[in-house]
């Protein structure tokens, strides 16, 4: 396996726009998550998307907290999901899939919420939509319990990348040291068990790992 310091490395410009472009050409971002309580995560993901180039952006949200969705930033669009107890309901999985038939790329899961019935509306996500897609945060629970093939990229902390693997972590050690020693078991796990996907290891270090590619490292 191959590392390689990206630290110094530019960051990708966006190109410049003519006059005459229009936003349709520059991607249709679809995000689904937020909950009540939680609508700030689903939010600035909407405003990072908007900054990173996306020409529309929509956010599929629960009913119960659209209106404060929408009030936190003007130029991103939203559509209203099927709630259920303040989170999105199971109910709304259909709607979701149909929603990204539309997308460039779909981003699924900042300030979903953890509960049995997101469990399983992630897995059918998972498994139904075929656009690329990052799933992130309360999304990422849901992942290991199903099979590894789908064109997404994950963004798990250090902590969540441990278990992603079949690594059983050692009790009474600090999380810190788990993660530093058991991390380079983990990636080669990646490399063989996770096909056709990008890990994204958020944390001190950054830490992408693709298929069929070397490991890249950013401080």
């Amino acid at each position: 396996m191959k590392l390689e310091d990206f630290t110094n490395t530019p960051l990708p410009t966006l190109r410049p726009r003519e006059a005459d472009d229009h936003k349709g050409d520059f991607g249709r971002a679809l995000l689904v998550g937020g909950s009540r309580g939680m609508s700030g995560a689903i939010s600035l993901s909407g405003q990072a998307a908007l900054r990173s180039g996306a020409g529309l952006v929509t956010l599929a949200v629960p009913g119960c907290v659209l209106d404060v969705v929408a009030s936190i930033e003007p130029s991103y669009m939203t559509t209203a999901l099927a709630d259920d107890e303040d989170h999105i309901a199971r109910s709304a999985t259909e709607s979701i899939v149909n929603l990204t038939q539309a997308a460039t790329a779909v981003a699924l899961g900042p300030g979903l919420g953890r509960r049995p019935n997101l469990v399983d509306m992630v897995i059918d996500l998972y498994r139904d939509i075929k656009q690329p897609m990052v799933v992130d945060a309360d999304a990422l629970f849901a992942i290991r319990e199903i099979g590894r093939t789908s064109p997404a990229t994950k963004t798990p902390w250090g902590w969540d990348v441990i278990l992603y693997s079949d690594v059983v972590p050692p009790e009474h050690e600090p999380e810190s040291k788990i993660v530093s020693e058991l991390l380079p078991e983990v990636k080669r796990q990646f490399f063989t068990q996770w096909t056709n996907q990008v890990i994204q290891s958020l944390g001190v270090k950054i830490q992408v790992i693709e298929p069929n590619l070397p490991l890249l490292e950013k401080l």
